[in-house]
């Protein structure tokens, strides 16, 4: 298993080297959603992503002003390379985007 830490945009990894990625509360933090997004569709396959709902129920999380919409995240992703990106789940709080590309990467 490769563990990226940080920004994928500071990764080492090769092209197509992941498996599987888990972006779980990060996706609100990233300056350059494009590059990160472009740069998880070079090192995997396949991605989950997991954030905060600007409309939240509670008080956990970010401030709101940093939150993205689910609707942003499936547009940065379908724009860098994923051919699917669907919104599988939410609840009160947060909400769950997966997302699929073809194999091969042409980056």
């Amino acid at each position: 298993m490769l563990a990226l830490f940080g920004f994928l945009g500071n990764s080492t990894g090769r092209d197509a080297s992941v498996d599987f990625i888990w972006n779980a509360f990060v996706a609100h933090e990233v300056a350059a959603l494009d590059v990160h997004m472009r740069e998880m569709r070079r090192v995997g396959n396949r991605a989950a992503i997991l954030d905060w709902r600007p409309d939240a129920v509670g008080e956990s999380g970010p401030p709101r002003s940093h939150r993205l919409k689910p609707q942003v995240v499936i547009d940065a992703l379908l724009a860098n390379g994923f051919h699917t990106a669907v919104q599988t789940w939410q609840d009160d709080d947060t909400f769950l985007i997966e997302a699929i590309a073809m194999k091969s990467y042409a980056g």
